[in-house]
């Protein structure tokens, strides 16, 4: 897997029902002559308030509505970003980590 760390900047989000009828939210990402989204994994209930929540926590960021316009980095290939960063700080989140976790029984403290 070839692995690049790339800035980006969020273009515009998306938070609602896909065409499965499953919750789930998108962070849409343009680089240096690329555009990509981030997310769009089943996170219905607990897992994506959790999700959404790791997010504004990694990127230091208050509201959902403040991410469009956010600089961020990313961590990926050509067909998938695995995880986003803060632009500054050496804060990142692993959605596809994060969501193993909480397949393997993290979430029994929530």
């Amino acid at each position: 897997m070839d692995m690049k760390v790339k800035n980006a900047v969020i273009k515009r989000t998306f938070l609602g029902i896909e065409d499965h009828g499953m919750m789930t939210y998108f962070l849409y990402l343009e680089g240096d002559g690329w555009y990509q989204g981030f997310g769009g994994h089943c996170c219905d209930g607990i897992f994506l308030a959790e999700s959404m929540r790791k997010v504004l926590e990694t990127l230091k960021i208050d509201s959902w509505e403040e991410l469009s316009g956010t600089y961020v980095r990313i961590e990926g290939e050509h067909s998938k970003i695995h995880r986003i960063g803060h632009i500054l700080e050496d804060r990142w989140y692993d959605i596809t980590k994060h969501g193993k976790e909480f397949d393997n029984g993290s979430n029994k403290n929530i």
